[in-house]
């Protein structure tokens, strides 16, 4: 509920109305609806937390379900997909990265918690039926391109939105958004977990902790990189031949 906490689910729900309110224009009357039950959230800060929180969860997906069936897909949904996927990725990178101490010391709660928290756990059960074994369960949610919460799912959805992003005619070479996503999508695709299983030594966790930690620092570039070549508004400075109609020397 800390509002001054910009991590927090209250200060994230603020921000999303914030944002709902300068595209009002652009929204549904369903949109806008779904929008404003998110109000719910900070009006009941002294009831069930938890049943709060559920409610919150069934509200954003309803939201989601009607960006993803009612939206023309233009530059906005484009941009508004890649936040989620960046979103996402992010998370699922953070989490994974500090659970990685855990998965030995208690395997069985902190594997089933990744998958609960990934979506991922009936996915899991129903291709495998075994018991929770580390290298699987971070196989399906680092590198299953066939899982729609995997890391590489999202990395992938975002090479995809970049390559309908305007460009400049006769470009020569890749832009730097490009590059990054091209080159995370590489090394999560060529991420060997076959050697990563409990025993006494933990470099292979380590390893993947830095692997993790590279990764995000690179959404972060990613992202960093989208907003400033198109969605940054920076005044030009007209060129001194246009203001004096001369011919530059």
């Amino acid at each position: 509920y800390n509002t001054n906490h910009p991590g927090s689910v209250q200060s994230i729900l603020r921000n999303v109305r914030h944002t709902a309110h300068k595209v009002r224009d652009r929204m549904s009357i369903d949109s806008t609806r779904v929008i404003n039950r998110l109000e719910e959230f900070r009006d009941n800060r002294h009831g069930d937390t938890l049943n709060q929180l559920d409610q919150t969860l069934f509200t954003l997906s309803a939201f989601s379900g009607l960006a993803m069936e009612s939206m023309t897909r233009g530059l906005g949904w484009r941009f508004m997909d890649m936040g989620r996927r960046l979103e996402r990725a992010m998370s699922l990178s953070s989490l994974i990265r500090v659970s990685c101490g855990q998965l030995c010391e208690s395997s069985f709660y902190t594997l089933q918690a990744l998958l609960k928290i990934s979506d991922s756990l009936m996915t899991y059960r129903g291709r495998y039926r075994s018991a929770f074994q580390v290298a699987p369960v971070l196989d399906l949610l680092l590198t299953d391109e066939g899982n729609p919460k995997s890391l590489v799912f999202q990395v992938a959805s975002l090479a995809d939105h970049v390559e309908y992003l305007p460009q400049e005619d006769n470009r020569r070479f890749a832009s730097r958004e490009e590059r990054i996503v091209l080159a995370m999508f590489t090394a999560i695709r060529l991420l060997d977990l076959t050697t990563i299983q409990c025993g006494e030594s933990s470099a292979e966790f380590e390893n993947l902790s830095l692997f993790l930690a590279k990764t995000e620092k690179q959404l972060t570039d990613f992202s960093q990189q989208v907003t400033a070549h198109y969605l940054s508004q920076i005044p030009t400075t007209p060129h001194y031949s246009m203001i004096s109609g001369n011919r530059a020397v």
